[in-house]
């Protein structure tokens, strides 16, 4: 089954392209069905008003919302342990991709687009390697340094040495 099937098979994902054309699955969940890996955790960034699409979302499948104003995210939690994270697309989905942490979840999609990889995650997924986004994905967020090891962990994956010079050097910045 191709990952637009395996996307447009699960109903929540059916229900928010069908809501809107100006919106984007991205992060771990499209890495997880590029491996082969069930995932439960959506990330989506969307174009337009975001609040009432949050709204509307949680209304069509019984959930709740949450607003994360410090990073201007709505988190609709649909079933126990399920969530939906919605984001507000930027001038272009790049500068969103651009912001995330590991190249591996740098990866987007939408029906219109298919597979949108600025930063080559499909051949760090392929290798099987972590690497950070950009030089700021560390300094915005010094808790990925943990974060890498745990991906690392869950998916066997490598850690790029480059990334792991560069979380060593964030670690002070853990406390």
């Amino acid at each position: 089954m191709s990952i637009s099937n395996k996307i447009l098979s699960d109903p929540i994902n059916r229900w928010v392209f069908g809501y809107s054309r100006d919106v984007f699955l991205v992060g771990g969940y499209v890495r997880d069905l590029i491996i082969g890996r069930k995932s439960t955790d959506r990330d989506f960034v969307v174009g337009g008003v975001i609040n009432k699409f949050a709204t509307d979302l949680a209304r069509q499948f019984q959930g709740k919302v949450i607003t994360i104003s410090r990073f201007n995210i709505f988190r609709v939690i649909v079933k126990k342990g399920e969530f939906i994270d919605l984001t507000p697309l930027e001038e272009r989905i790049e500068s969103n991709l651009q912001k995330r942490d590991f190249t591996i979840n740098s990866v987007a999609w939408s029906p219109e687009k298919g597979l949108i990889d600025p930063f080559d995650g499909l051949s760090d997924i392929k290798n099987k390697e972590i690497r950070i986004t950009g030089k700021r994905s560390l300094s915005n967020d010094p808790l990925r340094c943990l974060r890498v090891f745990r991906i690392a962990a869950e998916l066997k994956f490598n850690i790029e040495r480059k990334t792991l010079n560069d979380c060593r050097n964030f670690s002070g910045d853990l406390n």
